[in-house]
């Protein structure tokens, strides 16, 4: 899906900048700093407003007046005047019609969106883009709607995982760029802060800047296969982290985690979590899930042993 072209490139280029808010600063929570909703190394509680600036929801959703009914010759020039007006590139449906038109009044992005889709029975959604701008071309000031609050509780996470979080606790679908930047990044706030505003900042980390895409889809769209494919890809995703994990605690421990010598028993989350957190880039709530579906396994496949049931142990399985 090709999101950055010519004609947004321009618009880009004739719209303000975003303002810049106080980077975040990298810190680490602890399960005792966790508790007390404080980051670690410090002894009292940060500002609420540890990402400082964060905007007003009212101030993401102003209202639009139309002083005439929106309409345009085709549908890429009505998408191209959606795009001015929301401050996002707008994708319409591929079978859109020449007959698309918008009523004059005083309405908010929101409301129009839905207007729209209505009249083109699709639905509608924002992606964020993750990516770079040619030298010079600022990002407009998108007039949409939040598409919610979260809190970042990152921790020198790989960009990659970064994002899969902050889109996982946000429910909102992410573009990450072709290279994905090196390094480990850190995004903390003790407040919700607008999902817009957690990705402004992590895109500063990176270098990288990230805009909203508007897109209508028709429900063969966005059917089965598509939602078939985005499962298969987080599930896949899952796998490779239990698979690294086994590998992890085999080298670790000397014993592979579905064998009866493996040490289940003493094994101590708190002590033996952030050496294989930041060795298999895993956030502590991936770590505890995964060590809990790996138990699981192996006290099923030892009472099948017991039974004479279990077959071979398949390593990294």
């Amino acid at each position: 899906m090709r999101i950055y072209s010519l004609a947004w490139a321009l618009l880009l280029a004739a719209a303000t900048a975003f303002g810049q808010g106080a980077p975040v600063q990298p810190v680490a929570p602890t399960q005792q700093n966790r508790a007390e909703g404080r980051p670690d190394g410090q002894t009292e509680v940060p500002p609420a407003n540890t990402i400082d600036g964060a905007p007003d929801a009212a101030d993401l959703a102003p209202t639009i007046v139309l002083e005439k009914a929106l309409t345009a010759e085709s549908p890429q020039r009505f998408a191209e005047r959606l795009a001015a007006m929301f401050g996002a590139e707008v994708r319409l449906p591929r079978a859109a019609t020449k007959d698309l038109s918008l009523p004059a009044g005083k309405w908010t992005a929101t409301e129009l969106l839905d207007q729209l889709a209505r009249r083109t029975d699709t639905a509608w959604r924002q992606v964020f883009v993750f990516g770079t701008l040619p030298k010079g071309v600022p990002l407009p000031k998108p007039r949409l709607a939040s598409v919610g609050n979260l809190r970042p509780q990152l921790y020198q996470r790989s960009f990659r995982k970064a994002v899969r979080e902050l889109s996982r606790d946000a429910g909102c679908a992410v573009v990450l760029p072709k290279e994905l930047p090196p390094g480990r990044f850190s995004l903390y706030s003790l407040q919700p802060v607008p999902v817009e505003r957690a990705l402004q900042e992590l895109g500063a980390q990176a270098k990288l800047a990230v805009w909203p895409v508007v897109l209508f889809e028709t429900e063969a769209e966005r059917g089965e296969d598509v939602l078939r494919a985005e499962t298969t890809a987080r599930l896949t995703e899952e796998d490779k982290d239990r698979t690294a994990l086994i590998s992890w605690l085999e080298d670790t421990y000397g014993a592979h985690p579905y064998s009866d010598e493996f040490p289940w028993q003493n094994l101590e989350l708190d002590g033996v979590g952030p050496a294989a957190q930041a060795a298999l880039d895993l956030s502590r709530e991936e770590f505890e899930q995964l060590v809990n579906q790996l138990q699981l396994t192996a006290l099923t496949m030892a009472e099948l042993r017991q039974r004479g049931e279990a077959g071979e142990i398949l390593p990294g399985g």
